[in-house]
């Protein structure tokens, strides 16, 4: 039975980059929460009466949402079920939040835009997936945006962490097996650390919970700067000090992926910094303190 004044935060998809993060950091902020963490086989997202179910006995104050369906190239062929965890599941957490009056946090994607765009992009900007992925994470925002309550939409990019499958640990391992790689250098972004998007998730769930105001919305929360694949792999070889591979510059489309990619994921952090008063890191900062965690892993 939950005590009524105990505070209580319900986190799923707990076994990602993300969700791992926040298992490390809520705890810590509040060693008196109850703290439900979640994953796909304690609550499976593709199955909406059991996240009914589950969500409202538990009753949280805010839920976070860090479960998603990831899998860009195989959500082409599985559209049925990225829909459904990426559009139906977050209408649900939308609609007990909104009756309850809770807090919903849920991360979205630089995919929602086509990347045509020269600048970067806006919060307000028209939106145009080029892929199902992209396209069923949209449908998700829209659908939390037209529910209303209290929510966070944070839309991020190229996220890793020092666990799970991620770019950074995919180039650190390619490194020990080849001399020779070949990265695209014609798609722009910022990389942005699992760990601290967790952290400013922990930040508004304690400015919820006293009663600092928060403006529902969707913000871009993404690391400062810019990059593009190419560069972003010889930082993380220069960080590792690894200086016996040969990264070999390539074009979008000279290995094709079933799933099309923008070519500009650059988002604006000017509303998470002045709506919310947070403000990213470089990207190369974290970069390089997750690449020596990772180093001394191996260590």
């Amino acid at each position: 039975m939950n005590s009524k004044d105990q505070k209580r935060i319900l986190v799923t998809g707990s076994k990602g980059q993300v969700g791992v993060e926040l298992a490390r950091q809520l705890p810590t902020t509040f060693p008196s929460a109850e703290i439900l963490m979640t994953d796909r086989t304690s609550l499976d997202l593709s199955n909406l009466t059991q996240l009914k179910e589950t969500i409202s006995q538990f009753s949280p104050h805010i839920i976070i949402n860090a479960g998603a369906y990831t899998a860009v190239d195989k959500a082409e062929d599985d559209q049925e079920t990225a829909y459904i965890i990426n559009s139906e599941a977050p209408k649900v957490l939308a609609k007990i939040s909104k009756s309850t009056d809770a807090l919903l946090i849920h991360y979205s994607t630089d995919y929602v835009f086509d990347g045509m765009k020269k600048e970067f992009y806006k919060e307000e900007d028209i939106t145009n997936p080029l892929n199902i992925y992209g396209k069923s994470k949209l449908k998700g925002e829209q659908n939390i945006v037209s529910i209303g309550g209290r929510f966070l939409i944070l839309r991020t990019s190229w996220v890793y962490a020092e666990h799970g499958h991620n770019f950074m640990r995919t180039i650190l391992r390619l490194a020990q097996e080849r001399n020779e790689l070949s990265i695209v250098n014609d798609q722009w972004g910022s990389p942005t650390s699992a760990s601290w998007l967790a952290e400013i998730s922990n930040l508004l769930s304690q400015r919820f919970f006293s009663k600092h105001p928060l403006e529902s919305g969707i913000y871009h929360a993404v690391c400062r700067e810019e990059t593009n694949w190419f560069d972003y792999a010889h930082f993380i070889l220069e960080c590792a000090n690894i200086d016996n591979v040969s990264l070999i510059p390539t074009a979008t489309g000279v290995t094709p992926t079933k799933a099309k990619r923008p070519t500009n994921s650059r988002l604006s952090t000017d509303k998470i910094q002045s709506k919310l008063g947070i403000l990213p890191p470089p990207w190369k900062n974290e970069v390089q303190r997750i690449v020596s965690l990772i180093l001394k892993e191996t260590e």
